[in-house]
């Protein structure tokens, strides 16, 4: 079954608030969201409710998954790249619970964000859309890849059974 159903109290959608809202996805997309006694849901769907506000994604531009104020050139233990590549996905989990869907990794030790990337990105571990560059740099991020346009539309459902979805794109 494809096709989910989510009600909830509020919903904000950037513009305005819904309460008592319905939304229905399939495979990723939202399908449609409006107020639950105008949303139809259909008989072959899954019905998940929802608590507290569902909002827009949020995006987060300068981040740092991974720090250390280890020099770049310091030689590090195996034990120690351990510990920070699990800070680091601590790091990407917290930003995902707190509604952060995508975020501009500005470098980090070794570049462990990209490993981390790698890892959210083959669902190994879950965490938001990360565009890391490969180490810290004295000098602003001119150079690194700007985030995509699509990532704006990116809509995280805050919920238990709440995956990420774009609105009309699959995540």
């Amino acid at each position: 079954m494809s096709k989910v159903y989510y009600t909830g109290r509020k919903l904000f959608d950037g513009r305005r608030c819904l309460e008592d809202f319905a939304m229905l996805t399939e495979e990723g997309r939202i399908l449609a969201v409006g107020p639950q006694a105008e949303t139809a849901c259909p008989a072959d769907a899954r019905r998940c409710p929802l608590e507290g506000v569902v909002t827009p994604g949020l995006l987060d531009c300068h981040v740092h998954l991974v720090s250390s104020d280890l020099a770049e050139e310091e030689p590090i233990s195996h034990r120690e790249m351990a510990r920070l590549v699990c800070q680091g996905l601590r790091n990407a989990n917290l930003l995902l619970s707190a509604g952060v869907v995508a975020c501009r990794d500005l470098g980090s030790v070794r570049g462990c964000s990209l490993g981390i990337r790698d890892a959210i990105d083959q669902g190994i571990v879950q965490g938001p859309r990360c565009w890391p560059r490969a180490s810290p740099s004295p000098s602003p991020p001119a150079t690194g890849a700007p985030l995509p346009y699509s990532a704006m539309a990116r809509t995280r459902c805050a919920g238990a059974c709440g995956p990420s979805f774009g609105m009309g794109r699959t995540w």
